[in-house]
Formats: C-alpha cells, sequence, structure tokens
C-alpha cells in the first residue's frame, strides 16, 4: 500500500463542487506534480490534505496516511499530523508569515510544538534549520521580522518552518509564484535538495510546467476539478496523452529566441481559447470540451473514465486519446523545458 492513498476525494461548498472524484498515490519519498491552470482544483486539493479548507467547505472520499484516514480523525488528532506527518509551503510567504513576530519566534513554536526543547535548545535548531535553508547570517537574522527578510528569503523562512518537525510528506503550494524568475530557480533547488537529504515525499502544485520537468517522479494533471491525465514524468513530457497536457507543454515559452516570424522577435505561442469553466458550468461531458480542437460529439454528452495507458500506471480521462498522438512537437519543446530549469 502506497504511504499516501486518496480515493475518490471530493470538495464542494454548497452546490459547486470544485474537486471531484480524485484518486492518486504517493510513495516513501517520492515526488507528485499536481499541474493545471488558474480554477483546476490544484490548491484546495492540497489544503484538503492538510483539512484546512475553510468554514463550510464540505470532503468526501478517503485519504488515507500510512493507512489512517485523515478525514475521520478528529481535530486535536488532525493538529498533530499537521507539521510532523505532513508539512506544506505557501505561495504567499508574506501572508504565511505573523507579520508581527520575528522569524525565531514562528521557527521556535513551530518545533516546540512536536518535540520536547526549552527555549534555547529550540533556538539553536531554529538557527541550524535557517542555515539548512540557506539564509546567510542566520543566528543574526533569526532575530529579524518577516518585513525584513527580500523575498526569497521570506520563502526560505517558510520551508524552514514547514521541515522543522521532519515531517513525511512536503506539500509545496505554488511555492515560486511570487518570486522572480532567477529566486524561484533556487527555491525549487533547495526543496529538491531537502527531499534528497531527507527521504521526505513531495506534493509540488503548480500551474507551470516548465518547473516541474526535472524535479519530480511524477505528474498528475488536474482540469475543472477532475484528474485528467497522470504518467511518470518522463513518459508526460514524451508524449502527453490528453489534449490539455499538449497544449499546456505547447504553451509554455521556450527560453530561446528562434525560428522568428519577424526579425528579433520570437514567434507567438500557441494559446488554449477560453476560460477554465466554473464549477456550476461544466456541463454534461468534458469539461475541456469546449477548448478543445479535437472535440467529438461524445465528448459533449458524457464525462470520460479515466483509463489506463499502455501497460504502464499511467492513466488519462479522453474519448480521443487513441487517435494521433496529441504531443508531435512536445518532445523539442520539452528538451527546451528541462534545460532552460537546471
Amino acid at each position: 500500500m502506497a504511504y499516501l492513498d486518496v480515493r475518490n476525494l471530493g470538495v464542494a461548498f454548497g452546490p459547486s463542487r470544485v474537486v471531484e472524484d480524485l484518486s492518486f498515490a504517493l510513495d516513501r519519498g517520492e515526488a507528485l506534480a499536481i499541474v493545471g491552470e488558474s480554477g483546476c482544483g490544484k490548491s484546495m486539493t492540497a489544503l484538503a490534505l492538510m483539512r484546512l479548507l475553510a468554514r463550510g467547505a464540505r470532503t468526501s472520499g478517503e485519504i488515507r496516511l500510512d493507512g489512517e484516514d485523515l478525514l475521520a480523525l478528529s481535530e486535536a488528532r488532525m493538529r498533530r499530523m499537521r507539521g510532523r506527518r505532513l508539512g506544506i509551503i505557501f505561495q504567499d510567504p508574506m501572508s504565511a508569515l505573523n507579520p508581527v513576530l520575528t522569524v525565531a519566534e514562528q521557527l521556535t513554536e513551530a518545533i516546540r510544538a512536536h518535540e520536547t526543547l526549552d527555549r534555547a535548545d529550540a533556538l539553536d535548531r531554529a538557527v541550524e534549520l535557517l542555515e539548512r535553508v540557506q539564509i546567510p547570517d542566520a543566528a543574526r537574522r533569526i532575530h529579524d521580522y518577516p518585513h525584513q527578510f527580500s523575498g526569497g528569503m521570506r520563502q526560505r523562512a517558510a520551508i524552514a518552518i514547514a521541515i522543522a518537525a521532519r515531517p513525511d510528506i512536503l506539500i509545496a503550494d505554488e511555492p515560486t509564484t511570487a518570486l522572480d524568475v532567477t529566486i524561484q530557480a533556487q527555491i525549487l533547488q533547495l526543496i529538491s535538495d531537502l527531499r534528497r537529504e531527507s527521504g521526505m515525499a513531495l506534493i509540488l502544485v503548480t500551474h507551470d510546467l516548465g518547473v516541474v520537468a526535472e524535479t519530480v517522479d511524477r505528474v498528475l494533471v488536474m482540469y475543472a476539478g477532475r484528474k485528467v491525465e497522470e504518467q511518470r514524468a518522463q513518459d508526460l513530457f514524451a508524449a502527453p496523452r490528453h489534449p490539455y497536457t499538449n497544449r499546456l507543454i505547447a504553451s509554455k515559452p521556450q527560453l530561446r529566441v528562434g525560428d522568428a516570424a519577424l526579425p528579433g522577435r520570437p514567434p507567438r505561442l500557441p494559446e488554449i481559447p477560453g476560460l477554465v469553466p466554473l464549477p456550476g458550468e461544466r456541463g454534461q461531458g468534458c469539461a475541456f470540451a469546449g477548448r478543445c480542437d479535437r472535440v467529438e460529439t461524445i465528448c459533449t454528452t458524457a464525462v470520460p473514465a479515466l483509463d489506463h495507458i499502455g501497460t504502464g500506471s499511467g492513466q488519462v480521462a479522453c474519448y480521443v486519446a487513441h487517435q494521433a498522438d496529441a504531443a508531435q512537437s512536445a518532445p523539442a519543446r520539452v528538451a527546451a523545458l528541462a534545460g532552460g530549469i537546471r
């Protein structure tokens, strides 16, 4: 059995179902990316795993961590799970950190919530954590307030808090969205290094396929609250089967200029027309049908079931996935993505 086993997870607010019938598994030490545009249910999934959804949310299904269903736990028991078994990094470190407490106060609180240490020993461990996330002069800077840190340093401090109790699984919810490109690469490398050093598993939530090409083992693609494809990372980038996955890859800028339509200007990027439908506007068929250039009549009348791909563990929910490879140009684009994020 997988260490984390999510079965038929659903999240709803009133009549609006924002996550539907989502199932996936995660082994110890494995890295999984959950990708998709804004509004596809990625962050709701992350919050559901931590049981941090807003009041009024209804969850269904099972989230089994080492055989224990998190959705069935009392809040007191779940508080002990957060930090020790599951850690989370949010996308906006300024919002995640308390502006009126020093970094030292916030880090030592996270440490002492799960370990029996006095204040002096907890502070020593907090300094070690800041050094581990590569904040220079950690012994001095730990007494600063979050506003005295740069954006990249704030995110590093948030990562230190997330790993303070040595969690088995780290959930990173869009951890680089608020950062510039150079700092993004540093934060992603830091998360990868920490995962390898500690052996913890990783769930990376992102809208950017470019950041996962060399970071994770498997990729789960969500659209309009549902899983539409899941494959090993190398297989998905080499041959995506769902039209949505293919369009996501095709619309990612290549990190080089070539084949310019006009001198000095790169070609226009392919776009995905339209927007992700709201929960009440998904219709009876495939939610992507209204934006898909390969749509058939059946796509608009019934939601496609997840089918296995070949002999592996991959899955795709698409009536036309069996047609000519949806990713004829994907390998070259993915090579450019991978080369650009090293």
